[in-house]
């Protein structure tokens, strides 16, 4: 699959390593998704609304083998 597909995964679980090819994924800061979330719950249920916003939290990509490179232009 490497040669001609790449494959993402998008949790960046321990067990993608043992795929045959092992999966690239993207980790996933689950722990401040959630942290986040029950921020917004906890504002949302203080009262007023406040203005719609954008929290962006960062996500790493991990490579294993399931991710080759670009074929070349012909």
């Amino acid at each position: 699959i490497p040669g001609q597909v790449s494959v993402l995964g998008m949790d960046g679980l321990p067990q993608g390593a043992f795929c045959n090819p092992p999966l690239s994924a993207m980790r996933m800061p689950m722990r401040a998704i959630g942290t986040a979330a029950i921020d917004l719950l906890r504002e949302l249920r203080a009262g007023p609304t406040l203005p719609a916003r954008r929290i962006e939290l960062a996500c790493a990509m991990l490579e294993r083998e399931s991710c080759g490179p670009a074929p070349e232009i012909r």
